[in-house]
């Protein structure tokens, strides 16, 4: 994911769009909207891991929305009747090119949820794919039903027949058109095309006719066979408008074929239409594969909640397997009893090296005890007898080390590895300092910047959204950008502003410059 934009969420009535920088430090007074756009990830994430009723778990394991009717934005005047949450975001999608090579293509996906009757639930009436400067947009009613899909370049009305052929999940976020096992013959005679049992084949096999009936117009070939090859070439790879340019005059076919595509560039009304229909088609027999990507994504958001779990002085031990710290710590123990030795050594080098200690479980009839130990001493302390602030920050240690490291993906089925190897973490983290002496805060900075530095080390891409209040936390990141250890275009600090009257919230930039220094701050904002 590299962009988001929210509208109509509680006080976030338009976002614009944010760039997701490695570091986005956010800060505002209370109530201002920097909660309710970090919580938005956590809030993702949960509505993916259940099957729900709608698109969007708006109470679940992270976060407490309340219900759609509490989490629209409630300022009739700006909002006006049309009432709706949306979500946009731009991420990098990895498309087949064949059998075992893949290409990455950056594409735009849009969500519009509108409340079903009872206001409780919602599900997405929206849903726009972009790509290469072109958008889709698939109108769907409250069933899941494929209403119509509208581009610039083509509109496609489905009558009652194809509505009932492509349904689509209504219960998850990003809707899947065909499902993913769809497959069919196409034959080139209509009569002759057998779509099977399967309910979704009409709708692309209509799709499919209508492209191989251009191209043959195109082409004037009698051969249907090579027109089909073509048709099959062209539909089977995700290709920009220049690239299907380069390909189209590359293809060797009849005399006519090739005078039209020497004439054709990327303005030229019959091109366009054809390679609009190859995208659509492209676009809803891949629509599982798009969903499982976006999926992923959402499922590697990573929540550190603002209160973490104090430790305690023993913990029973548990015979289970645990692959990822819960968001407030609770499974601390048993999530470092779950570590092998040779990864364990891996994280004692990684916090000796950066933070001076290593982190020890001792177990003893039955109960893990969490101790610490600086490498200038022989002795270790129980966390417990290092104060509240120490327990605090432990589980964001770990659980970015864990990611960091490449140990969580160790983990992972070599499925998901394969197609979601350059999906980004994302960790919403809120308010880190709590309880940390302002010198602790500082050192809050280079802990995140060493986690994303080890990331890149281990190409694990990871994203932090942190809010704070910690002035020292932030001049501490202002500190390592004029010390070059870490980049100015790697950070940005955005400022949330809620005018209470409107419930609207606005959100301004801020950078740090080559010496560190914050550019456009606003003058007395931690003054009290």
């Amino acid at each position: 994911m590299k962009k988001i934009l929210i509208t109509g969420l509680r006080s976030l009535h338009d976002t614009g769009v944010v760039d997701i920088k490695p570091i986005n430090v956010l800060v505002g007074t209370n109530s201002s909207g920097k909660s309710t756009f970090l919580r938005t990830f956590p809030l993702l994430r949960q509505s993916v891991e259940k099957r729900t009723r709608g698109p969007i778990l708006w109470n679940g394991t992270y976060v407490d929305f309340g219900s759609y009717s509490n989490a629209i934005h409630q300022n009739d005047e700006v909002n006006g009747e049309g009432k709706s949450i949306a979500l946009h975001f731009s991420f990098d999608y990895r498309s087949r090119v064949n059998w075992k090579d893949f290409k990455s293509e950056s594409l735009a996906i849009s969500i519009n949820i509108l409340p079903t009757k009872d206001k409780l639930s919602c599900y997405t009436n929206i849903f726009m794919v972009g790509f290469d400067d072109h958008t889709f947009t698939f109108t769907l009613d409250k069933d899941g039903n494929l209403l119509k899909v509208d581009s610039p370049r083509v509109n496609w009305e489905l009558n009652k027949d194809d509505i009932r052929m492509t349904l689509s999940d209504p219960n998850i976020i990003f809707p899947v058109i065909l499902n993913r096992d769809f497959s069919y013959n196409f034959n080139a005679d209509r009569k002759k095309s057998n779509p099977g049992n399967n309910q979704n084949s009409f709708t692309l096999t209509t799709l499919r006719r209508t492209i191989f009936d251009l191209i043959k117009e195109h082409t004037g070939s009698r051969s249907d066979n090579k027109t089909n090859r073509m048709t099959r070439q062209f539909i089977g790879i995700l290709r920009t408008n220049k690239e299907k340019l380069t390909l189209f005059s590359e293809i060797s076919s009849t005399l006519k074929w090739s005078k039209l595509t020497s004439s054709w560039n990327e303005e030229s009304s019959d091109f366009l239409y054809l390679s609009a229909l190859i995208d659509l088609h492209y676009f809803l027999n891949n629509s599982y594969e798009i969903n499982s990507q976006l999926t992923q994504s959402m499922r590697n958001v990573r929540y550190i909640a603002p209160l973490r779990a104090s430790t305690e002085r023993y913990y029973r031990y548990q015979d289970l397997s645990i692959d990822e710290l819960d968001h407030r710590g609770d499974n601390i123990a048993m999530f470092l009893t779950n570590i092998p030795k040779g990864w364990k050594n891996k994280l004692d080098e990684w916090t000796d090296t950066h933070y001076g200690f290593t982190i020890l479980d001792k177990r003893s009839t039955g109960h893990v005890n969490i101790q610490i130990k600086y490498d200038d001493d022989n002795i270790s302390d129980n966390v417990t007898d290092m104060g509240f602030g120490f327990s605090q920050v432990l589980p964001i240690i770990i659980q970015l080390w864990s990611v960091a490291s490449g140990y969580e993906k160790t983990l992972k089925n070599n499925h998901e590895l394969q197609l979601n190897n350059s999906a980004p973490y994302i960790f919403a983290i809120e308010q880190p300092e709590l309880h940390l002496h302002p010198r602790m805060q500082a050192n809050l900075a280079p802990i995140f910047n060493n986690a994303i530095d080890l990331g890149k080390k281990n190409n694990i891409n990871i994203k932090l959204i942190i809010e704070t209040h910690s002035e020292a936390l932030i001049s501490k990141f202002g500190d390592l950008v004029a010390l070059e250890e870490l980049d100015e275009d790697e950070i940005q600090v955005m400022l949330f502003e809620q005018d209470r009257k409107k419930k609207l919230t606005q959100i301004k930039y801020s950078s740090f410059d080559s010496d560190g220094a914050l550019k456009y701050w606003p003058t007395g904002f931690f003054a009290y």
